[in-house]
């Protein structure tokens, strides 16, 4: 019965789903700016760049509130790779 009203309470399944969706936002915003898709069509890298690090704030910014079960992370580092820059700088072929 404990555990019962514990789970009904808290709800850790609701972290896990809003987790397991930041992740997919986070991950199609990664994949559109390494393959140039819409909204990082821009020719210079530098634009994109600054269009990826403000959406990127955007999302994490609107889950926030996920950060307690989110530890070891820092979006205060670089959120581009040098692959996916080798990958955005590949030739459209």
């Amino acid at each position: 019965m404990g555990v019962l009203i514990f789970r009904s309470v808290t709800k850790p399944e609701q972290v896990w789903y809003q987790a397991r969706a930041l992740a997919e936002s986070v991950k199609t915003l990664t994949w559109r700016f390494a393959m140039r898709a819409q909204p990082f069509d821009d020719a210079r890298a530098a634009d994109a760049r600054a269009d990826f690090r403000k959406l990127m704030e955007g999302i994490l910014d609107s889950n926030r509130h996920l950060g307690s079960a989110l530890s070891g992370t820092d979006s205060a580092s670089p959120q581009t790779t040098d692959q996916m820059m080798s990958i955005r700088d590949s030739p459209l072929k």
